[in-house]
């Protein structure tokens, strides 16, 4: 059976084609950088991660639906089970609360820390703002064609 493709899919899969296309994964320098910061552990929960396993993640702090990007401060080393089944889409420090509520506050204070240090490094918050906008405006017209282009197709009814 063929899958169904709704336009609200196709929107989507095409911003994220865009975004691809837009914005480069990061760098190796960034991603060591990353690894080095975090001391090869999960930024959460603090898990001991190996490279080019699986397991090992960069999650965004801010998701790139939020108005995130790939610049290197704006992601962390994750373990599979933190980013990928726990975190989801939620805020960095919400998500952190929850996952160290029962740890010391000496242990919590340096998870909160060591990823506050690193977002801390970001570039200028209020030019990437812009351009976070401008790309979202670009998105939304790319969106409007789209929309055109659907009620054309099934005009002519193929």
């Amino acid at each position: 059976m063929a899958v169904k493709v709704t336009p609200s899919m196709a929107k989507n899969q095409m911003a994220r084609a865009i975004y691809a296309i837009a914005v480069p994964p990061p760098a190796k320098d960034a991603v060591e950088a990353i690894w080095k910061h975090f001391k090869s552990r999960c930024a959460y929960c603090d898990k001991r991660l190996t490279r080019n396993s699986r397991k090992a993640h960069l999650d965004h702090l801010v998701s790139i639906s939020e108005g995130g990007n790939n610049d290197r401060h704006n992601l962390v080393l994750s373990c599979s089970i933190c980013n990928g089944d726990e975190k989801l889409d939620r805020p960095w420090r919400e998500f952190l609360e929850e996952k160290t509520e029962n740890l010391s506050t000496e242990l919590r204070t340096s998870r909160f820390g060591r990823i506050q240090e690193w977002a801390n490094q970001a570039a200028d918050t209020a030019n990437q703002r812009e351009r976070v906008s401008q790309f979202q405006e670009l998105v939304t017209q790319a969106h409007s064609s789209f929309d055109q282009i659907v009620q054309r197709a099934r005009a002519l009814s193929l």
